[in-house]
């Protein structure tokens, strides 16, 4: 995770280890909740990716 931008790692760590839902993490972020579900999507891409990586 410690590649990822900011942005994308923290959304990923309130929604995956925190169990918050977007509502929350719209308001905690101050970020309208569409965009918490793109920073979501946006970074278990880039997480697949990286994981790809390590595994070649």
């Amino acid at each position: 995770m410690e590649r990822l931008p900011l942005n994308y790692k923290e959304a990923l760590m309130f929604f995956y280890l925190e169990e918050r839902s977007y509502d929350e993490i719209s308001d905690i972020l101050r970020v309208p909740t569409g965009t918490v579900g793109t920073n979501i999507n946006r970074g278990k891409k880039m997480m697949k990716e990286v994981c790809k990586e390590y595994e070649e």
